[in-house]
């Protein structure tokens, strides 16, 4: 495994950086360590895996135990960790109101709106972190043929659901948030429920694929979510 560097952010807190360009393979070695280090190390309070970077929060204060320890982890050799990954397939109403960057995007990219939509529902993205906002995903590895700029004036008011491309990035709008990427656009799924455990279903190191829906089945779907009758569809993952 190639060694990260190791920062110290505050008395609490380390944070371990990867020097290699972020992938599937990396991720996974990534979420072997941070397992060992649950597993062998005491007073850990959570971890974050985002990319290539590991954040490890203690309970207390940490010193040159804690750091000697992590430090050890790093140096010594573990079993590759098996992460049980779903496949999570995501409806979305691509145009119109619901995606007002879809025609513009297309353009630029030298493709017509079907063409647009048929490749980005094409590809199968990792959950490389969430963040920004509760539940908002992180889905890297958006192929060359399908990377736009971001906006060069973001707007106030994107709404929930909002399914947006920017640079190798692609990803939803949990919550109605300002926001700068190029909207495609929109799925009625929830992916944040604060009352749901987790509140996030999708995990760092799943992975996402869209699907095409037009508005009568997107409103249908609002209806079968607010009656809590939908189940988000989803697979094991190699």
């Amino acid at each position: 495994m190639t060694k990260p560097d190791l920062h110290q952010l505050n008395e609490k807190a380390l944070l371990l950086q990867w020097p290699r360009h972020c992938s599937r393979s990396l991720l996974s070695q990534i979420k072997a360590l941070e397992k060992k280090l649950l597993e062998d190390i005491e007073g850990i309070q959570e971890t974050q895996v985002v990319y290539k970077s590991l954040c490890i929060h203690w309970l207390n204060s940490i010193g040159e135990n804690e750091i000697q320890a992590v430090r050890a982890l790093i140096a010594g050799s573990f079993k590759a960790y098996k992460q049980v990954a779903r496949l999570w397939k995501i409806p979305v109403c691509y145009g119109e109101d619901f995606g007002p960057d879809l025609e513009s995007c297309a353009s630029g990219l030298h493709l017509n709106p079907d063409q647009l939509i048929e490749k980005h529902t094409s590809f199968i993205y990792p959950v490389y972190g969430i963040g920004f906002l509760p539940g908002f995903l992180y889905l890297g590895d958006v192929p060359g043929e399908l990377q736009v700029s971001r906006r060069s004036e973001p707007r106030l008011n994107v709404a929930q659901g909002s399914v947006g491309l920017a640079g190798q990035q692609t990803g939803i709008y949990p919550q109605q948030s300002p926001g700068g990427w190029q909207l495609l656009g929109r799925t009625p799924v929830k992916l944040f429920e604060v009352h749901q455990s987790p509140p996030c279903q999708i995990q760092v190191g799943d992975g996402v694929q869209f699907y095409p829906i037009d508005k009568p089945t997107y409103s249908l779907m609002e209806i079968q979510i607010q009656e809590e009758i939908y189940s988000l569809e989803s697979e094991e993952w190699q």
